[in-house]
């Protein structure tokens, strides 16, 4: 087997032995416009001290759902959402949702996992176009929320006033990123502008369309480094 290919084969392997030992569901709540709601639950512990809420990329339209039974979304190989399994454990929980700008889409998902999980600290974790939305919404949900990391982070983040942030802001990045939308140079921009630390990836899997999720752009090959790193960073804020 091409030594890529088996890379990212071992990679999957281990992202599936992860999710055997946790639990996931398919939580439907109502804006208050009357608007149905729905995001993607996985935990591992009932009384997770970190809950990341996350945005997947592209059209964003994550559609968490059960169908026969079964529990069915888009995007299964974003990076948000393929290696979910690897945020979770006894400290950590990951909830999936459609990407939005709109606060009154996410406030009514941040306080049912806020009563799931009493004084848990929620992060917004995104990645490429959902990275506008986690930005914006950062600014908006400040007093809801206890940071937000971007990942593959879109260049037009550096028009976002992050000064004006209440929170704790992350960008991360591969060093390779050959996305012409996600380029590192315009995170490093933003990271130097605002005074937000940025997490420089290296390594993994390259190859294919630069702006897809098995490449650079979505750490392919590196996702437990990428998760590692997030996670401290998350911890280093109590």
């Amino acid at each position: 087997m091409h030594t890529t290919a088996l890379r990212l084969l071992l990679a999957a392997l281990a992202i599936a032995a992860c999710a055997a030992r946790a639990d996931e569901s398919v939580v439907t709540l109502t804006a208050a416009d009357g608007t149905p709601l729905s995001y993607l639950l996985t935990v591992k512990s009932a009384a997770p001290k970190y809950t990341m809420l996350g945005f997947p990329g592209g059209s964003g339209l994550f559609n968490a759902r059960v169908e026969d039974g079964q529990i069915r979304f888009a995007f299964g190989g974003n990076f948000i959402v393929r290696t979910r399994n690897l945020v979770v454990d006894d400290e950590f929980a990951m909830a999936i949702t459609d990407s939005t700008s709109l606060p009154e889409r996410v406030s009514p998902i941040i306080a049912d996992l806020k009563r799931r999980f009493p004084g848990t600290h929620v992060y917004l974790i995104s990645t490429s176009n959902g990275t506008i939305d986690s930005a914006n919404l950062s600014l908006a949900l400040g007093d809801q929320i206890s940071g937000a990391i971007h990942t593959s982070s879109r260049a037009s983040l550096s028009a976002v006033p992050f000064d004006k942030s209440k929170v704790r802001q992350l960008l991360v990045h591969h060093q390779n990123d050959g996305c012409r939308v996600t380029s590192y140079g315009a995170a490093q921009y933003v990271s130097e502008k605002y005074g937000i630390k940025l997490i420089t990836m290296t390594g993994g899997v390259g190859g294919g369309d630069p702006c897809e999720a098995f490449g650079h752009h979505g750490y392919a090959g590196i996702e437990k480094e990428t998760l590692d790193a997030i996670k401290q960073w998350v911890r280093e804020g109590g």
